[in-house]
């Protein structure tokens, strides 16, 4: 059985739709997760969601909210000592912090949008990365997990900025694997498929999600997108000691949409 009872997780982008589901599914399996982000009104109504289960049944896993700009080092790395020192270390990093802009090489804002994406989706997960392991490599033990967008390895038509920030860390998850091998740390990137926070970002014209969801049908062999908790269950797996012989993969969790 798979069982994640006090793991302390810190986790960034947990106000998207895939990382509440995550971090509610961390939680019903017994972590204790801090919530690295901006938005204290989102990640709010998350721990409003814990406490309310907890209320139920006590051993889930508590919650807590840190704020920072994960995209100033000197932020991140505080972020990280005072995510340690809420539930007594860090045990598992899952890094979902990320933006994307539909962005034409050409167009007016193209190296603006640039910079921005290489803050968000690059600098921020290698400087929260470079604050966590010290606490990892202390205990000669941990999991570092990286939550991409599949369509940085697809090639999709107006997603280079996507792809070379945020995709830039499926091959940094795989120098990091051999590097903290020899001190128990695993490290690996969890591609996903398109979700439905994913499909009203790129196509916010479209009238329903159904619309958008049909454009993919032609490149998805299971023509439909991701559901937020499919994507919990391989973070989970990875996050358990049954997954501690895995280290630098990349996990398709896409439908079919990759096949490599």
């Amino acid at each position: 059985m798979i069982t994640l009872k006090d793991k302390r997780f810190l986790i960034t982008g947990g106000t998207t739709d895939v990382g509440r589901s995550l971090i509610l599914a961390l939680s019903r399996e017994g972590a204790d997760i801090a919530i690295v982000d901006q938005n204290q009104e989102k990640v709010q109504r998350i721990l409003n969601e814990i406490n309310e289960s907890r209320e139920i049944k006590d051993e889930y896993g508590r919650g807590a909210f840190i704020q920072a700009d994960l995209t100033q080092a000197t932020a991140a790395k505080e972020a990280v000592s005072q995510a340690a020192e809420t539930f007594g270390g860090i045990d598992v990093f899952v890094c979902g912090l990320s933006t994307s802009q539909v962005s034409q090489i050409n167009s007016d804002d193209y190296l603006k949008a640039f910079e921005r994406m290489v803050d968000v989706n690059l600098k921020a997960a290698v400087y929260t990365t470079h604050g966590v392991i010290p606490f990892m490599k202390g205990r000669k033990r941990g999991k570092i997990i990286f939550l991409v967008p599949d369509m940085v390895r697809f090639g999709a038509e107006g997603e280079s900025l996507t792809s070379v920030s945020r995709g830039g860390l499926v091959y940094y998850a795989r120098a990091l694997a051999r590097e903290l091998a020899p001190f128990n740390i695993a490290v690996n990137c969890i591609a996903m498929g398109p979700t439905e926070d994913y499909l009203i970002s790129r196509d916010p014209q479209a009238s329903t999600i159904r619309q958008a969801e049909m454009k993919l049908k032609d490149v998805i062999p299971m023509g439909r997108v991701l559901r937020g908790e499919e994507i919990c269950q391989t973070v989970v797996f990875l996050a358990s000691s049954a997954a501690d012989a895995v280290t630098g993969q990349t996990w398709a969790v896409n439908g079919g949409l990759t096949m490599f």
